[in-house]
């Protein structure tokens, strides 16, 4: 998957501009590349658990930042 911004808000970060979550002072603005795969398992009628992974190119579409890896683990009851 790949994501990108505006170009009038990459104009704004890269010039300075800070927002919520993107921009820390510069940007070197490139595209997010995100590659994420799963296992989930069942555990009986009522419960799940499932592994994912996440590899992220250019984080927040920073050059300068990552790449970063995402681990988490899920359990669901119902």
């Amino acid at each position: 998957m790949r994501h990108g911004i505006s170009g009038e808000h990459r104009v704004y970060l890269a010039a300075g501009g800070r927002g919520f979550l993107l921009g820390n002072g510069r940007l070197d603005c490139a595209g997010e590349t995100i590659f994420e795969t799963y296992y989930r398992v069942q555990l009986g009628p009522h419960a799940q658990i499932s592994r994912d992974l996440e590899l992220i190119a250019n984080p927040g579409y920073n050059r300068d930042r990552g790449p970063a890896t995402v681990l988490t683990l899920r359990i669901s009851l119902r």
